[in-house]
């Protein structure tokens, strides 16, 4: 047997003999890439061609050229498959069957009505090339029937290098009307991006990281930017992913996956160079997910297909974080302007109970005199996150959803002249001293927070002079907001 390693396969005609999977062909290794270039053929003679997967890197085969078994072998493709956990997976070969996945379970997902049909038997339904497929391995079966699954599925047939044409399903009625899961029908990596042909069908891509963060990558090929860790358009061989009708009315969708995007996959890194950018990643013991909040002039007020991306929940147990616009849960948002939205309302769901930290980045890509301040409306916290970008908190399933608010503006308060003037602020010993001078005010009240942003103290005050006790000694930031403003002051307590 001989394994290979960047291999280029560049002459008329190359045949291989005594090189086998099983007792004569060719085997390529996990991490190796080979490319057939133009022109050229590689024969493998009668033995078999095997694209041996790995734990953690697989094989990439390019077939720009012709793959031929003169002596009558086959392809085969092995993918590691993780037990105990979802994957989406997509057949790189064409004539294959659902037997592949034996003692695994494997189901189809159906628009039209939002349903899902279990392909465990028989063991020779079809699978489709350009179609993706929920599959769980495990290692003890939850229904106590079958033995353990393999740790990894070998697929058997034809490998797909022509474009391949989908009519996608889109239907008004449909609960989750629009979304298709279709998959990367390649022994290689693919570029997703706006060379594909597609009609109503928008620019981002949904990708399910159950071994990472539990939740969906996103990436959307007309911005550049991505979630959960996505910094470029490859899609891996055999991944199934998910994309949406960008008019979800029942208008006609349909994409071509052209073979011309074909890649072996590179780790190459694509920095998005949008301004007014913030990311904000949450993390906890079982997993993490991340939102992202861009504004630029080219936005709308409501849902932009071709900038914005929905937020789709991933695995059991792990957290959600999203924005809020209108009844839209959305992954990445881009609004207007900071003017327009200086709030931006944030929900966070926690699968399960336990300690998560928020942590911001992107700062850098705002103008520095606008402030970027993360609120904890359950615990009364205001965070500047330029001063501090993470944020410790414990959250259970229990707790409201719509906990955080983002401010692009100073949450404590900026002075109002007007409002100044009948207002003073000042602190003596242990005490902080308001006095509201001019008309009587009903409903003014006095807030006191500690330098961490979090809530000291929260009374009413009227006209006159207040007295409020602080017990311990340092700086304390105090807002009294009454019915002509909001007015903040920095006090020492001994």
């Amino acid at each position: 047997m001989v394994k290979i390693k960047h291999f280029l396969i560049a002459c008329s005609l190359l045949v291989l003999y005594g090189i086998s999977y099983g007792q004569a062909g060719m085997t390529v290794a996990a991490g190796t890439d080979v490319t057939v270039v133009a022109g050229t053929t590689l024969d493998i003679g009668s033995g078999n061609l095997l694209l041996k997967d790995g734990l953690s890197t697989s094989p990439s085969f390019l077939e720009k050229g012709s793959l031929t078994f003169s002596g009558g072998g086959e392809a085969f493709i092995e993918q590691y498959i993780g037990q105990d956990a979802w994957h989406i997976v997509s057949p790189s070969v064409s004539n294959e069957v659902n037997g592949a996945y034996m003692w695994m379970y494997m189901y189809s997902y159906t628009e039209p009505n939002n349903s899902w049909f279990s392909m465990s038997d028989p063991a020779t339904i079809p699978l489709n090339a350009g179609q993706g497929y929920f599959l769980w391995s495990y290692t003890t079966d939850p229904n106590g029937t079958f033995p353990p699954s393999p740790d990894s599925a070998v697929l058997n047939g034809i490998l797909n290098k022509a474009d391949f044409g989908l009519t996608l399903s889109n239907t008004d009625a449909s609960p989750k009307s629009g979304w298709n899961l279709i998959g990367n029908p390649y022994p290689c990596a693919i570029d997703w991006n706006n060379n594909w042909t597609s009609t109503n069908v928008g620019p981002t891509v949904y990708l399910y990281d159950n071994a990472g963060t539990g939740n969906y990558q996103t990436w959307n090929h007309n911005t550049g930017v991505g979630t959960n860790g996505k910094t470029d358009g490859n899609i891996a061989s055999g991944q199934g992913f998910w994309v949406r009708a960008a008019d979800t009315t029942g208008a006609a969708t349909s994409i071509t996956i052209p073979q011309a995007e074909r890649l072996h996959s590179t780790q190459a890194f694509l920095k998005n160079t949008w301004e007014n950018l913030l990311r904000l990643n949450v993390a906890g013991d079982n997993g993490s997910d991340e939102t992202v909040i861009c504004f630029d002039q080219g936005a709308t007020a409501g849902f932009d297909v071709e900038l914005d991306a929905w937020h789709v929940p991933g695995r059991d147990g792990a957290p959600s974080v999203y924005s809020v616009q209108g009844n839209q849960h959305l992954a990445v948002n881009f609004l207007t302007s900071l003017e327009i939205n200086p709030l931006v309302p944030l929900d966070f769901i926690a699968l399960a109970p336990g300690s998560f930290i928020i942590t911001a980045t992107g700062m850098g890509s705002f103008p520095a005199d606008v402030p970027l301040w993360l609120e904890d409306t359950r615990d009364d916290v205001f965070q500047d996150l330029r001063v501090n970008e993470s944020y410790a908190f414990a959250s259970s399933p229990l707790d409201a959803a719509g906990r955080f608010v983002l401010h692009f503006s100073n949450p404590l308060g900026i002075d109002n002249p007007n409002n100044f003037d009948m207002v003073r602020i000042f602190a003596y010993e242990n005490k902080v001293y308001v006095n509201i001078q001019g008309q009587p005010d009903n409903g003014s009240h006095c807030t006191i927070f500690d330098m961490m942003g979090r809530k000291v103290v929260k009374r009413a005050v009227e006209q006159g002079l207040t007295t409020i006790a602080v017990p311990d000694r340092g700086y304390y930031l105090v807002t009294v907001l009454t019915h002509r403003g909001m007015t903040t002051e920095k006090v020492f307590i001994k």
